[in-house]
């Protein structure tokens, strides 16, 4: 029982690391100048699209 709580921790701890990494790189700096035009990218999941053409639009 202890070696299979050891191999879990073994194994979740660099999932663990990937996902704190990703989080942190994910601070996004938006652009404070107005822009022209805004290009928004296609998706299968439509809250998705919706998410990311509100987003667009506030930033237009």
């Amino acid at each position: 029982m202890k070696f299979a709580k050891f191999v879990l921790g073994i194994l979740a701890a660099p999932i663990v690391g990937f996902v704190a990494l990703g989080h942190a790189l994910n601070w996004r700096k938006l652009p404070t100048a107005q822009a022209d035009a805004a290009l928004v990218f296609g998706t299968g999941v439509e809250w998705k699209a919706r998410a990311r053409c509100t987003m667009a639009a506030q930033l237009f």
